[in-house]
């Protein structure tokens, strides 16, 4: 359920974009009988609903780049721990 979250995230800023810039036209559509107010409410719309989704959408992309640091963080701490292993053998070995 909470594997590969920042993915999740991203997929979610997706949808809500779509939902709003789906909304926006159905809105500006009702205002069939006042073409500007019509037009406007879908550009405006649109325009609102896609850059309201940055902030999800790069908090997401946030949360995937802290988990290849995170991955790569433990591979390194498990290099060095192996590393640190073979050097206490070998300073037990030399005594």
């Amino acid at each position: 359920m909470f594997e590969n979250i920042g993915n999740k995230i991203k997929k979610l800023a997706d949808a809500i974009c779509w939902i709003g810039m789906i909304a926006s036209l159905i809105i500006g559509l009702s205002f069939v009988d006042s073409l500007e107010a019509g037009f406007g409410t879908i550009v405006i719309g649109s325009l609102v609903s896609w850059i309201g989704s940055f902030s999800l959408y790069g908090f997401g992309e946030l949360v995937d780049a802290n988990s290849v640091m995170k991955a790569k963080i433990c591979r390194i701490e498990k290099s060095i721990s192996n590393i640190e292993k073979s050097m206490c053998k070998e300073n037990n070995s030399a005594e």
